[in-house]
């Protein structure tokens, strides 16, 4: 996986953070990212998985700094698609 992820949280002071962030890896249970500033570990998040439809509510599960990034670890407590499903019935 190397597509653009879109994170989003409420910091300590309550006001919603959003950074655009790398996806390195993916898994049923998990997702890995290269973002440019540190999560928190521990906090929930929004993230939405650029180039397959899908959000996810997560969960960082470390955050390290690295050459090239903070590579940070998500677990995955569930997914949605973007786009709502079309229930129009003609």
């Amino acid at each position: 996986m190397n597509g653009a992820i879109r994170v989003g949280w409420a910091g300590n002071d309550r006001q919603k953070r959003t950074i655009k962030a790398r996806g390195i890896d993916i898994s049923e249970e998990g997702l890995g990212v290269l973002a440019p500033t540190p999560l928190p570990a521990g906090v929930l998040a929004q993230v939405d998985i650029g180039g397959c439809g899908m959000s996810a509510v997560a969960r960082v599960r470390f955050c390290v700094n690295t050459a090239e990034g903070w590579h940070t670890g998500f677990e995955v407590i569930k997914c949605f698609p973007n786009d709502p499903p079309d229930f129009n019935v003609e």
